[in-house]
């Protein structure tokens, strides 16, 4: 979510104003890739040099370079905390103990994302209340956090049998697409 602090206290504000049920704000921990917030124009360049014969096969102009300029967590998370949503979720790691701890204090359930086993014992030690077991069936795309992409089960279905059984956090398993294996 690439919200600005004061739209994120809009955003609550109008929630609020349209449903007494809880709900949740998503946020990103880690905004990045290693990298990737300081993109600069050569490094830009030498990659938008690599997919130009693409470009150039569609008849199409390769995009401007445009840095870029989106909220951190750091200045978000702070907006959340004071407009205190029913529920916190997030995604690409586990906020500090800080943030946690004012969640607990200010009566904000937390949600974190695993998408694999150590990701899940790192939520679990955190202290989170609830954890989403999401794999590449979930949108496409992984929330990871604790491993390299390539080292990733495409499946999240183990990871969620093992943290049913073995864990006493509540826990859910976000997929498009499962097959009855019981």
């Amino acid at each position: 979510m690439d919200l600005w602090p004061e739209e994120i206290e809009s955003l609550i504000r109008s929630l609020r104003g349209v449903t007494a049920e809880p709900f949740t704000v998503n946020l990103w921990v880690t905004d990045f890739d290693p990298g990737g917030e300081t993109l600069q124009r050569v490094e830009y360049d030498r990659q938008m040099a690599r997919l130009k014969p693409f470009y150039d096969e569609l008849g199409v102009s390769l995009p401007e370079f445009k840095p870029v300029e989106l909220p951190t967590f750091d200045v978000q998370i702070e907006a959340l905390l004071d407009a205190r949503p029913p529920v916190f979720s997030f995604v690409f790691g586990v906020p500090s103990p800080r943030i946690l701890q004012t969640c607990r204090e200010r009566g904000i359930l937390t949600l974190g994302t695993a998408t694999t086993v150590l990701e899940a014992l790192a939520l679990e030690a955190a202290g989170v209340d609830g954890i989403v077991v999401s794999g590449a069936e979930a949108g496409g795309h992984r929330t990871s956090f604790c491993a390299r992409r390539r080292n990733l089960s495409p499946v999240p279905l183990p990871s969620y049998n093992w943290l049913r059984l073995r864990s006493r956090f509540p826990s859910w398993l976000q997929a498009g697409l499962l097959r009855d294996v019981e």
